[in-house]
Order: C-alpha cells, then sequence, then structure tokens
C-alpha cells in the first residue's frame, strides 16, 4: 500500500515510482533566475552542513500507479533537467531512466528521453524542456564555480540529503473543487488553469478531445507567438500536409475552424493494467 504523506530524497523521487504532467498544467515555465535560485538554496544547505533540506511539498493524484502531479511541477521538472546536466555534463549518473511523462505533449516526451540519451535534438523540436536544460547547466557551472563546492559531495547532498514532501489526494476528492480552494490560499495556480481544468472534465473518458483541447489551449496561451505556429508543418511541398496547412491552409490566410479537431494530430498513450495482460497468455 502507498503511503498518503511520505518524505522523498530527490534521489527517490526522481527513481522510484512514475510520475505525470496533467494536460491541464501549464507548460514548464521555470527561469534561469529560479532554477539557480533552487541550487543556491540547495548549496546554502549544503555549505552550512544541515542534515536535511526541505524544499517543499509534492501534491499528487494516483491512478493505477501512475502519480498525476497537481503542484509541484515546476519544482520536479526542473529537478529532472539538473540530474540530466548532471548526468551528461558532469558524468555523475544519478538516473535509472525518466520517470516523468507528458500525455499529450509528444515533443516534450520525446525531448526528455532524448536528453536522457544524450541524443542530439533539432533547433525545429527545441521547447521549454531544451531551454530549462540549457538553464539548469549554466547555472550548475556557476553555483559549483563561484562557491568553489566539490561537485561529488554537493551532488550526494543533492540526491541524498534534499526532501520533498509527498501528499497524495483522496480518491474521492473533487479535484475541480481542490483547484479552487488551492488557488484561493494565492498559491501558484491561476484562474486560466482552473477554467482549463474545469472545462477538459467536460470530455469525460474521451482522452482524444481532451488532448486536442489541450493543444488547442496551449497554442492560443503562447501570446508572444503566432498560434499556426504551434501546429507541426511539412518542410517540403512534396512532403504530406501536416496539421499546420490542414488546419490554417497553405497560405494561413483563408483559414477555417470548422471540424478543427478532425485535422489536429492525436498521439494514443495507452496504459494495460497487469492483470489484464497475464489475463491474455
Amino acid at each position: 500500500m502507498v503511503e498518503t504523506h511520505v518524505s522523498l530524497s530527490v534521489d527517490c523521487l526522481l527513481n522510484e515510482d512514475s510520475y505525470a504532467i496533467p494536460l491541464y498544467q501549464r507548460n514548464f515555465s521555470w527561469t534561469y533566475d529560479e532554477i539557480e535560485q533552487l541550487l543556491n538554496d540547495v548549496a546554502d544547505a549544503f555549505q552550512e552542513k544541515r542534515d536535511n533540506y526541505y524544499i517543499g511539498t509534492l501534491v499528487v493524484n494516483e491512478e493505477n500507479g501512475l502519480f498525476k502531479i497537481i503542484d509541484g511541477q515546476q519544482r520536479t521538472t526542473a529537478l529532472n533537467l539538473i540530474a540530466l546536466v548532471l548526468k551528461n555534463e558532469f558524468d555523475f549518473n544519478k538516473l535509472e531512466a525518466v520517470n516523468l511523462t507528458f500525455p499529450a505533449r509528444r515533443k516534450s516526451n520525446e525531448n526528455i528521453q532524448k536528453l536522457f540519451i544524450k541524443e542530439k535534438i533539432s533547433e525545429d523540436d527545441e521547447n521549454e524542456l531544451t531551454r530549462g536544460y540549457g538553464h539548469a547547466k549554466d547555472a550548475l557551472k556557476k553555483v559549483l564555480g563561484e562557491r568553489q563546492l566539490e561537485s561529488q559531495p554537493f551532488v550526494d547532498y543533492l540526491f541524498n540529503k534534499v526532501i520533498i514532501f509527498r501528499s497524495i489526494l483522496p480518491k474521492d476528492l473533487d479535484l475541480n473543487l481542490y483547484f479552487e480552494r488551492f488557488n484561493s490560499r494565492g498559491e501558484q495556480l491561476e484562474a486560466h488553469e482552473i477554467l482549463k481544468a474545469q472545462m477538459m472534465a467536460k470530455f469525460g473518458e474521451d482522452q482524444e478531445k481532451a488532448q486536442k483541447f489541450a493543444r488547442i489551449w496551449d497554442a492560443c496561451a503562447e501570446f508572444d507567438k503566432p498560434v499556426a505556429s504551434q501546429f507541426k508543418m511539412r518542410r517540403k511541398r512534396a512532403d504530406s500536409f501536416q496539421e499546420r496547412e490542414r488546419i490554417f491552409g497553405w497560405h494561413f490566410s483563408n483559414y477555417s475552424f470548422h471540424d478543427i479537431y478532425d485535422d489536429i494530430d492525436f498521439y494514443q498513450n495507452e496504459r494495460r493494467k497487469l492483470s489484464d495482460i497475464l489475463g491474455k497468455r
């Protein structure tokens, strides 16, 4: 039985259990400053020789052994990126695998796996995770260099002595009500995130439409980029049409939102129960 409330080291967080960022959550948005601040806080605790350093709470909703992150996704994603930088740039391999997934965000899933195996990521495929990886690399080099820290002891402290408190929400909890109460305390969730969660709940079991809705929502949420740029386009006229051309037209000037769901790609994420697999043998 999984404990409802438990303290986890960074090593346990990144190497045990499986975590997912739900569709309604915002993309990873931490900048260089926030990642550097996290590393500096850990460095302070390390230099002060504290027995442990607590970095906050991770609130999750558990479904069939998968922990969906309700609060704490920015910090958790940042820790994954820091661990990947330590693996790839500093030769500290503390990750057995990547246990964080992004349902309906194919590029994010692919990029975090490519970072794990040190596969080159093209400029066209860069996103908030690759940018965050670059920030984590720069911040680590700066913190270790300016403080003249020995890498091995600092990394050991980060993975073994830095603690996060994981809390699992009750099974029968109304998540919409939780979001409203959580937001009223002035925490990280914003009004548009509550609205997104409530609207997605209307799709019920139709995960295909829910995932496509999330892609439209995320595309419209990027105010500094054209909506059309958030959908895949074909590179050559000889290639088959991609979703951008199907939705917006070749010149992106005669688009129509009629039956837009039919033109958005859907990536099925199938999860099977172990009992179902064994029952078919």
